[in-house]
């Protein structure tokens, strides 16, 4: 059995699962093929992201490419925990969920190794991935595609071993579409992260990513936490540096002290913290649970103290009811924490979240307009950006 795996736009986690599952059809002797024999595949396992409207309707799209070709269609990820409704409309084909990857197990009746003896993977291949034709923008005027952005950059990358520490999250961000998708806080537990942990040293990584949906709740749910996690791997491997990916602005303040002497003994490499808005009343909205001067006071010591520390955000333009002002808030926030880079999303909703009912909505030209003004305040600041458009 010939089999394709793609996936577009998706997180570090979701293309995890991705990785799973080749290595479980290999395991069950099917023959993985590349996104150039596409049409000779016996099926096409697609995980599209759904994290915003747009991506939403990229990934529908690309639904009815693939289903105009030869192979059979399985489609997985968030699209049904986020709007059920619109994907049951425009597909009618196999899935599987997120919370419930294991259903692709009775589409293959046949298989002997069942997907639960397959262990988590942590390292991501470029080759399944696929990409949207819309361009993005990146410290640059002209806009270039993600495929050339990654051909440009692949063999300048360091090794980097990938480590899902946790599924879901305790938050309730009003603008979230991944929270029913990808449910509540799940820990792994200690014992399977020092086991990857020990394979990717035994590999000679030294460079580990720790990623979550919001990686700093770790252990809330099997009384741990997440500065002790870090603590317990580096007694492992004492050459070990971390990217600590998705630390929610709240735990960032709240394990600031931890966070850095683990910078002082240089044991980070990277720190990303969304932001998503450097106004208050604007993360209230959110339900962000922080406030932006606490956030920005300790950064500022981080920044201060451990300069070589790379720290990047995120920024929600547009959010319901934002201002201009509000909107100089955010990026004059990036400007002040002397952020290295910021991405730039704008916003976008579905019609079931609590976002969908503050008013008044920003238009599009506006959250446009922005945009295009972030990327200029970035540029002539020096700031590293990331723009989708």
């Amino acid at each position: 059995m010939k089999i394709c795996l793609c996936c577009e736009g998706v997180c570090p986690r979701r293309h995890l699962d991705l990785e799973k599952l080749k290595q479980w059809f290999k395991e069950n002797n099917c023959e993985i093929i590349p996104k150039t024999k596409i049409s000779k595949a016996d099926y096409i396992i697609y995980i599209p992201c759904g994290f915003i409207y747009q991506y939403f309707n990229n990934a529908i799209k690309r639904i009815k490419q693939f289903q105009g070709l030869n192979p059979k269609l399985i489609v997985g990820g968030c699209l049904w925990d986020i709007d059920k409704e619109s994907i049951n409309k425009e597909f009618k084909g196999k899935y599987f969920t997120t919370k419930n990857i294991e259903k692709i197990e009775k589409f293959f009746p046949e298989f002997k190794i069942s997907l639960g003896k397959i262990p988590d993977q942590n390292k991501m291949s470029i080759e399944d991935a696929i990409y949207w034709d819309k361009p993005f923008i990146e410290n640059i005027s002209t806009p270039i595609t993600l495929t050339e952005k990654i051909k440009n950059k692949l063999n300048k990358k360091p090794k980097i071993f990938t480590i899902r520490i946790s599924d879901g999250c305790i938050n309730n961000c009003t603008y979230c579409s991944h929270r029913k998708a990808i449910g509540n806080l799940k820990s792994k537990p200690l014992e399977e992260i020092k086991s990857e942990f020990i394979k990717g040293s035994q590999q000679e990584y030294n460079i580990f990513c720790l990623t979550g949906m919001d990686s700093a709740n770790y252990g809330l749910d099997i009384k741990t936490t997440y500065p002790i996690l870090i603590k317990d791997l580096i007694k492992i491997n004492p050459k070990a540096k971390f990217i600590l990916d998705e630390i929610n602005p709240k735990w960032f303040i709240k394990y600031h002290n931890e966070l850095y002497i683990l910078c002082k003994n240089k044991k980070i490499k990277l720190i990303s913290i969304p932001i998503q808005s450097g106004n208050n009343r604007i993360l209230k909205l959110m339900n962000r649970q922080y406030n932006s001067e606490e956030v920005l006071s300790k950064i500022r010591i981080l920044r201060k103290k451990f300069p070589k520390v790379t720290i990047k955000t995120q920024l929600i333009i547009g959010f319901p009811s934002e201002t201009e002002k509000e909107f100089q808030d955010s990026i004059n926030f990036v400007k002040a924490g002397k952020f290295y880079s910021c991405h730039l999303h704008p916003y976008s909703e579905y019609p079931n979240l609590k976002s969908a009912k503050i008013n008044p909505k920003i238009p599009k030209e506006i959250i446009n307009t922005r945009i295009q003004k972030a990327i200029r305040f970035f540029k002539d600041n020096k700031i590293h950006f990331k723009a989708y458009l």
